[in-house]
């Protein structure tokens, strides 16, 4: 009977020192986390660190291993040697998330040790390749080993998920060796430029551009444009269309070009041209501003036929162009 109240007496301390270790990791936990929402490391919250106890529990709420929190701690201050090892030592407690090889990559791909890098890149990315961040280390990784190929083809694995933020490290890491993009990489860039809106995806569309039609191509675009844009001030019409054409050449997806090319012929009267450069913006590039369809309107008004140009007023309303509303009553009688 002394056995079993001792046996009862001992599994009681047991437990209450269990649960002691277990508050005490929720209560570090909810620190580590809320600076991990904030995106913000604070040192503050390491002070810990020394007295806790990340063997047990050795997996935090979110399955992540406590040890691996820690360790992107100590990455962040700089101590690589002891974020590394703990990274090592807690591997086994969740192997299928892949967070400690993930955190491993990126560490070595800071240090600049590129055969740590690809290795423990690719085995993230193998593991679990639609986390965006494994796709973004792994791509530094086969930069910095100059595999363009390999770059392809990993993201040929995961682009139809049409994740924006990987679309954009993709090109960025094309562009870093432009004369190594492969007709793949161009037929990605073109997809892009279909699928995603300029309006919610700047960053995306103009690195898509780059890869699509080279940077020379785009830098020399853009002097064309802020040229076209001086003669247009100035309302030197011909000069400006000449100076937008140009650039429309040169990027023949940035529909500002050929809107505004547009729009200068629309000034100077030559209507039938101006139409022209308009309706492939409407038809063919669709950015949906409602500003090409209101020029087309104008340009219709002006040739008399109020038909066209109330179609048009009523399509530029349509995307809520607001002087488009003004107009409603005077194309549509």
């Amino acid at each position: 009977m002394n056995v079993f109240k001792l046996t009862i007496y001992i599994l009681s301390l047991v437990s209450l020192y269990a649960g002691y270790l277990y508050n005490e990791s929720s209560e570090l936990q909810y620190i580590l986390y809320n600076d991990m929402g904030q995106g913000n490391y604070l040192e503050t919250s390491t002070s810990r660190f020394d007295i806790a106890n990340f063997d047990f529990p050795n997996i935090s709420q979110s399955a992540i291993p406590m040890k691996a929190i820690a360790a992107r701690y100590y990455f962040y201050g700089g101590e690589f040697d002891r974020a590394t090892e703990m990274l090592h030592d807690s591997r086994k407690a969740n192997p299928y998330m892949m967070f400690n090889e993930g955190l491993l990559g990126e560490i070595y791909n800071y240090l600049q040790v590129k055969d740590s890098a690809l290795y423990y890149n690719e085995k993230a990315f193998n593991g679990l390749r639609y986390n965006g961040k494994h796709f973004i280390e792994l791509s530094k990784s086969y930069v910095r080993n100059n595999s363009y190929a390999k770059l392809d083809s990993v993201f040929d694995l995961i682009k139809d998920k049409k994740q924006p933020r990987v679309w954009v490290i993709y090109f960025s890491s094309l562009l870093t060796g432009e004369e190594k993009i492969s007709p793949k990489g161009k037929i990605y860039a073109d997809e892009a430029l279909q699928y995603f809106s300029e309006r919610t995806h700047t960053e995306l569309m103009l690195a898509a551009k780059y890869v699509k039609y080279g940077t020379k191509n785009i830098m020399q675009s853009l002097e064309f444009e802020n040229e076209g844009s001086e003669y247009f001030d100035n309302q030197e019409w011909i000069k400006s269309a000449n100076a937008y054409k140009r650039a429309s050449m040169l990027n023949p997806g940035q529909y500002s070009h050929k809107e505004n090319a547009g729009i200068a012929l629309y000034k100077f009267g030559y209507y039938e041209e101006a139409i022209s450069y308009l309706k492939v913006v409407v038809d063919s590039l669709n950015p949906k501003t409602g500003k090409s369809e209101f020029i087309l309107a104008e340009t219709y008004s002006a040739m008399d036929k109020m038909i066209e140009a109330c179609d048009f007023i009523r399509k530029s309303i349509e995307y809520n162009y607001r002087p488009a509303f003004t107009k409603i009553s005077e194309y549509c009688k």
